[in-house]
């Protein structure tokens, strides 16, 4: 298990799953996030011709049996690979003991007790799940920006509202209050958290006096504002650099307990910075306090993997320690390219599953998890902790009240299912014109617990 897990070891159960022997890859990933990364559980899997539905037998021999909807109509591998098999409009079942309505995208909203230790339900809970970590989804739709990201407005969890719900925490709290009811006691093993990081697309915003004119004649050209030009002036004669706020970052990170990551973009700019000795100081700096850094790729295919390589390099040549986190620029993503040409960098841990339009989860998860290869079809050694809140993304909404608003209920459902809550605050995102308003909406999600 990797070391970036935070699960709280209690006493373990062992659960038996058995299921029919097609697509068993694809069927043991969804385990594999459920049962052992979120619900902290041991398991076998058994699979073989003889098990058409998905069958969970416990220690004291009750069972939960999840009908199989979907790979039962999809046998032979990538056969589910088509616009035909795509979730349609979603149904919910609703449990007074969970804490959500049970999305249904495949199989029917009904739940039997056939006895005190047999439950049989008709959801497809393993097909639904799947179809959010790995999504596969995307692959088939193949409908991307001219930044090379598949846009939320795109995916079937915009469209039916179910973005702002961790979808496959709310599988397996359902699973939970099943199996209490066959009285098994799955223990809640993780606790909430958050993960503060920064993405350094320009490590200083002036490398020279020139630099400062351009964004003056802007201010005045393109801002229409004289007082933010006379600001602009003051702040360069006086060396107060708009984007050095990394002693500001730091302080209130440690002010209220929390860790900050950076990731570095290693654009030539940045490169002609991070070289001097107050880059190597900052660094330093971040290092000696506790804090992390981590790679800001620029790009995202394996077409581009030399490119990749040479910035881990270079990463590892700057900081004298080994690239482990990452995030992508601009946030390009294509899965699973993306994830093999990381993975190929010896990334552990990505960072960049999110929407930019819309706060939310796009994995369904909140917690770290592992990641499934559609077309390889094997778990990667890399790991995802998935972005749920963008500082761009906030300044999308039509007032600061409905950003804070959404931030709130974003904080909230993300500690409800004890998760961690991944935000992304720039270094550049403290300017006093463009961000004054928004500024505090960062120090509440430092503050919230």
């Amino acid at each position: 298990m990797s070391k970036y897990y935070d699960i709280l070891f209690f006493d373990r159960i062992m659960i038996h799953v058995y299921f029919h022997n097609s697509n068993v890859p694809e069927k043991s990933y969804v385990c594999k996030v459920i049962l052992s990364e979120i619900l902290g559980q041991t398991y076998t899997i058994h699979a073989a011709e003889q098990y058409s539905d998905y069958m969970f037998e416990f220690e004291n021999g009750a069972k939960i049996t999840f009908r199989d909807s979907f790979f039962s109509l999809y046998p032979e591998p990538y056969a589910y690979l088509c616009k035909q098999a795509l979730p349609k409009l979603p149904l919910f079942y609703t449990d007074s003991q969970c804490p959500d309505k049970i999305p249904v995208l495949y199989g029917k909203p009904t739940v039997t007790q056939q006895s005190e230790t047999s439950i049989k339900c008709d959801i497809d809970i393993i097909a639904a799940a799947f179809f959010m970590l790995s999504r596969w989804e995307e692959s088939v739709l193949n409908t991307y920006d001219s930044e090379g990201r598949f846009l939320a407005k795109e995916s079937y969890a915009y469209m039916y509202d179910l973005l702002k719900k961790p979808i496959v925490h709310i599988y397996a709290e359902f699973f939970r209050v099943l199996a209490q009811r066959m009285q098994v006691k799955i223990p809640i093993v993780h606790t909430f958290k958050k993960t503060i990081t920064h993405d350094i697309d320009y490590f200083l915003k002036w490398n020279s006096p020139l630099d400062a004119i351009k964004t003056c004649v802007g201010d005045i050209v393109k801002r229409k504002s004289l007082k933010q030009c006379f600001h602009t002036i003051a702040c360069f004669a006086c060396k107060k650099d708009p984007y050095d706020t990394y002693s500001k970052l730091l302080d209130l990170s440690e002010k209220h307990g929390c860790i900050s990551r950076f990731y570095l973009l290693f654009s030539k700019k940045n490169k002609q910075q991070f070289t001097s000795k107050y880059a190597q100081t900052v660094f330093s700096n971040i290092i000696k306090k506790g804090h992390e850094l981590g790679v800001h790729y620029n790009h995202y295919t394996l077409d581009a993997i030399n490119e990749m390589k040479r910035d881990t390099e270079y990463f590892e040549h700057v900081l004298q320690q080994k690239a482990v986190f990452s995030r992508q620029h601009f946030l390009r993503f294509q899965y699973p390219e993306t994830f093999q040409a990381l993975a190929i960098c010896g990334i552990q841990q990505d960072s960049s599953l999110y929407y930019r339009e819309i706060l939310g989860f796009r994995t369904g998860m909140c917690i770290q998890h592992s990641v499934f290869d559609i077309h390889l079809r094997t778990v990667l050694t890399i790991q995802e902790l998935p972005l749920l809140c963008m500082d761009v993304t906030l300044r999308n909404y039509p007032t600061v009240t409905q950003a804070e608003y959404e931030l709130h209920e974003l904080l909230h459902t993300t500690k409800q299912y004890q998760g961690n809550f991944v935000c992304l605050w720039h270094n550049s995102s403290f300017d006093e014109f463009e961000w004054k308003q928004y500024e505090y909406l960062y120090t509440k999600i430092l503050s919230f617990s």
